[in-house]
């Protein structure tokens, strides 16, 4: 009771709540601790706290003594700053509960539970509360020093700004001063040039004053005493004095002043020059050094660079070898006139001479860049000099020499000389840019160091004395004033269109000249044509029944049984129809196929193309030669009345070596225009004037032949040539042309028009001429079929021979077809020949069904008949033409109505055969033929009696 009642009365000393440590621990404090005043104990880590005895204890602080040690710990704030587990929690707090439990085997007891959780309840509101205070107090101090903090930013910016204030404050006095220095030194540099100009003025007074009296003492001294200095002020106090006595101006020249002043210039210029020759002759380049500066401080250099350019050695010799010089070279260039082999090396004679030029000038600028302070300028002069005279008068005997010998000469010659001149100008344009532009730009430099230096520089500048020694012609550089050296030197001879008209005259005479016994043949017939126009007028008279005939078989129509209905005929494709009948694919598609078989060796035997051919029952029956064989192509490249190949590739080769000289002599904007020009001029020519009138050739050729007579197949040499003709065309059209051309799209686009315009003529003249071709060679066979003889299918049994069976028409047809097969095999590619023959062999099949209504065919006959059409489909199988064998198969079923007896067609047309399935009344004109056919009764064995 007594430290009960001194806990109540005795006042409590507050103290202050800390938030532990992390790592520390909070204990409870004990009732004694709590009744009696105490400083505050120092507390061990992880110890429970101290249980004093003295006293009696509360109910709760009893109980709160009968936790252990285990429990106690996880009353702790430390044991809530790690990840915690309700479950561990509770197990500590009540474990020991548990272990007793189990070690008395008691009956379990609720209320020790529910007393330890009170407990444990209680404690923990209090650690509470403990937490809320320290964090109260913490949210305080945290806000303390975030105002402090605050406050000291706020400080620190503030004094930023005012040091940006001070230096940009410093930094106006600085600018303020530095201006103020900047107008000092101008106005300082302005008194200095007005006290040098004065100061020169009062020199050239007392200069002048001195001549007025007949004195020069001092500039005679100047120029013997001060060196090559003393020679550049002597050189531009007497210009400036010259100046003055020639304007007169306020000093009133006298004329004893003028005089002497013009007298002392001359002298003193002839000194100098006088000097500058003997020491070029002495190869003293110091002395020339001074006295070039001198002579440039006078006169600008002009008379030194005159003297230095026309006593130079290079020009003095060429003087007197330049017309052989270039007559050698003109020989040693070769085979100028030879129009289709050009000369394989251009530079042979004209290196020689341009490679001196390059040697000379590569010299000569170690020794101007030596003597003349304006380098460049001097080398200008000496570079158009060289080009002006040397050059210029090369180029014109050699021009001279080929004008002389033939166009073609001066056009080779031209291109010849303007490639070699370029190459020397990118050669020496090479050597500007390695050596002459460093030296000139570091001169440049140096020159502006002495401007900017103390005093300036007092001596004439380089852009001055290039003004004086080039005027309107002086350039930035040495590689500009080649350029302009090298159209100087050719603008007469390529401006206002000149060289092009030129070019375009040569072509037209080239291919003249390659083409001029063709060209003399198509004369010839045009002058034979009104002669041959009669000819033909009476061919037409006595062909008129022969075309009404073809017109009436072609009409006829097959049955679709046989494969076809409605198939063209002969008529169809006669010169009045023109394109209506079948039409042949692009020619121009199959150009690259044609251009490669133009190279191949052709058989010249029958059967070299298309498998052996049937040779004619009947020797003494005469064709003509050309049509006997394939004419090979070296037979034909030797023919001057057909176009061929090789004529064609020669023009393309002049052509091409035109578009060369073209883009080596135009300029760059004009090349697309001219090679525009150039391959006009080419399609024009070769439409026009080479396969246009071959193509009017053959179609003349195949009209004026006469009736019954085989035409003949020139024409088909005259399609595959042309064909080849405009393939290679193609190919020199994508290799020389469109790279040229395609930077202009407009241009480009006019010449693909122009070119496929003139493509579309070349094709529809070849379809004309194939068209015409297949109609002769009907027109041929329908002439042959006309010759038929009537006994040939009723022969008598005594003339019957078994071994021969077909007639001579059949030969004769079949051996034609042959010869057409081959040569068509040569001339086409596989689509245009597929088309031919099948337009032919189609033809063919309508005339022969056409052919054996005509004929009274007896049994003997029959064998006659199946061999003829036998011969016929082995013929047609050499063109390879599936549509064309079901054709000729169905006719020849069509043959076996005539071989068989009277009482077996019956049963030979019920069958399901090909011949079966056919129309009775497509069949009737055929059986109508048969020799038996009232006797054998067969319209009424074959049911078509009513």
């Amino acid at each position: 009771m007594d430290s009960v009642s001194r806990r109540g009365t005795q006042p409590r000393t507050p103290r202050t709540i800390r938030m532990p440590p992390p790592h520390s621990n909070t204990t409870l404090p004990s009732p004694s601790q709590d009744a009696q005043p105490r400083s505050t104990p120092t507390r061990q880590p992880h110890s429970p706290p101290a249980i004093q005895t003295h006293g009696l204890l509360s109910p709760t602080r009893q109980r709160l003594q009968a936790l252990d040690l285990k429990a106690r710990h996880a009353l702790t704030a430390h044991h809530f700053q790690s990840d915690f587990d309700a479950k561990d929690f509770v197990e500590r707090v009540s474990g020991n509960l548990v272990v007793e439990a189990k070690r008395t085997a008691k009956q379990y007891e609720v209320k020790a539970f529910i007393r330890n959780f009170e407990v444990v309840g209680s404690e923990l509101t209090k650690l509470q509360k403990e937490i809320e205070v320290q964090m109260r107090e913490g949210e305080m101090v945290a806000r303390t020093s975030e105002s402090e903090y605050q406050a000291r930013v706020n400080d620190l910016r503030q004094a930023f700004k005012n040091m940006t204030t001070q230096f940009e404050s410093l930094e106006n006095k600085i600018n303020s001063i530095g201006s103020t220095a900047v107008r000092v030194g101008e106005q300082l540099e302005s008194i200095d040039r007005e006290r040098t100009r004065a100061s020169d003025i009062e020199h050239l007074v007392e200069y002048f004053i001195e001549f007025s009296r007949g004195k020069s003492t001092r500039l005679e001294d100047m120029l013997v005493e001060g060196g090559p200095d003393g020679q550049c002020k002597a050189a531009i106090i007497m210009r400036r004095l010259n100046a003055i006595v020639q304007d007169g101006g306020d000093f009133g020249a006298s004329d004893q002043a003028r005089t002497n002043v013009e007298f002392f210039c001359e002298r003193l210029e002839r000194d100098l020059l006088d000097s500058f020759d003997r020491s070029y002759r002495q190869h003293d380049t110091t002395t020339m050094a001074s006295c070039a500066r001198a002579l440039i401080e006078f006169n600008g250099g002009a008379s030194c660079v005159q003297t230095y350019v026309n006593q130079h050695e290079f020009f003095m010799n060429l003087a007197e070898t330049q017309v052989a010089m270039a007559q050698q070279s003109y020989k040693t260039l070769g085979s100028l006139n030879d129009l289709y082999n050009p000369p394989t090396q251009w530079d042979a004679g004209l290196s020689p001479f341009f490679r001196s030029i390059s040697k000379m000038l590569r010299h000569e600028w170690g020794i101007i860049s030596a003597v003349f302070p304006n380098a460049l300028a001097v080398m200008q002069v000496l570079a158009q000099r060289v080009f002006a005279q040397s050059v210029q008068n090369y180029l014109e005997n050699l021009l001279h020499l080929g004008e002389r010998d033939s166009q073609l000469a001066y056009l080779r010659v031209l291109a010849a000389s303007h490639a070699a001149t370029k190459q020397l100008v990118q050669e020496l344009q090479q050597f500007d840019q390695e050596v002459m532009a460093p030296f000139i730009s570091a001169q440049q430099q140096e020159d502006g160091a002495l401007e900017g230096g103390p005093g300036g520089k007092p001596y004439t500048s380089v852009a001055h004395s290039s003004a004086v020694l080039l005027g309107t012609q002086s350039a930035a550089s040495f590689s500009i004033t080649l350029d302009r050296c090298m159209d100087d030197l050719f603008v007469p001879y390529i401006e206002n269109k000149r060289y092009i008209d030129a070019e375009i005259r040569f072509l037209l005479a080239a291919f003249q000249t390659t083409l001029a016994r063709f060209l003399g043949y198509v004369s010839q017939r045009k002058a034979q044509k009104p002669k041959n126009m009669i000819s033909r007028t009476l061919n037409q008279i006595t062909g008129s029944g022969r075309d009404t005939g073809d017109n009436a078989s072609g009409n006829v129509n097959t049955s679709p049984s046989l494969g076809g209905s409605g198939s063209r005929r002969s008529g169809d494709q006669g010169e009045g129809n023109g394109g209506a009948g079948y039409g042949l694919s692009s020619f121009a598609s199959s150009i690259a196929q044609f251009a490669g078989k133009s190279n191949s060796p052709t058989p010249a035997t029958p059967g070299g193309a298309g498998g052996s051919s049937t040779s004619s029952p009947n020797p003494s029956r005469s064709l003509p030669a050309a049509n006997q064989q394939v004419l090979a192509d070296s037979e034909l490249e030797n023919d001057d009345t057909l176009p061929t190949v090789n004529r064609a590739i020669q023009i393309l080769k002049v052509h091409s070596e035109a578009i060369a000289r073209c883009v080596e002599l135009s300029i760059q904007s004009d090349i697309p225009k001219f090679v525009g020009n150039l391959f006009t001029t080419l399609t024009d020519f070769l439409v026009t004037r080479y396969m246009a009138p071959a193509v009017e050739l053959g179609l003349d050729e195949l009209t004026d032949t006469p009736k019954g007579q085989e035409p003949d197949f020139r024409s088909l040499y005259t399609l595959k040539v042309c064909n080849q003709i405009v393939h290679l065309v193609q190919c020199h059209f994508q290799t020389w042309i469109v790279p040229l051309v395609s930077s202009s799209p407009g241009l480009y686009r006019d010449i693909m028009t122009n070119k496929n315009d003139l493509t579309a003529t070349v094709e529809q003249h070849l379809n004309q001429l194939a068209h015409r071709q297949i109609s002769a060679a009907v027109t041929f066979i329908n002439s042959l079929l006309g010759k038929q003889r009537k006994q040939d299918y009723r022969p008598r049994e005594e003339d019957f021979q078994p071994l021969s069976l077909a007639t001579e028409t059949c030969e004769a047809i079949v051996d034609f077809l042959g010869r057409l097969q081959r040569t068509v095999a040569h001339c086409f590619d596989s689509e245009n020949r597929d088309q031919f023959l099948f337009e032919v062999g189609n033809t063919l099949h309508g005339l022969l069904l056409d052919h054996y209504k005509n004929f009274t065919i007896s049994v003997l006959g029959g064998l006659v008949v199946s061999e003829d059409i036998a011969k016929y489909q082995e013929a047609v199988k050499r063109f390879h033409l599936s549509a064309l064998d079901e054709k000729f198969s169905a006719l020849r079923n069509i043959g076996t109505l005539f071989l068989v007896r009277a009482d077996v067609l019956q049963s030979l047309l019920d069958e399901d055969t090909d011949l079966g399935r056919m129309d009775r009344k497509f069949l009737t004109p055929y059986l109508q033929m048969r020799e038996d056919y009232r006797s054998g009764r067969i319209a009424d064995i074959i049911g078509l009696g009513a």
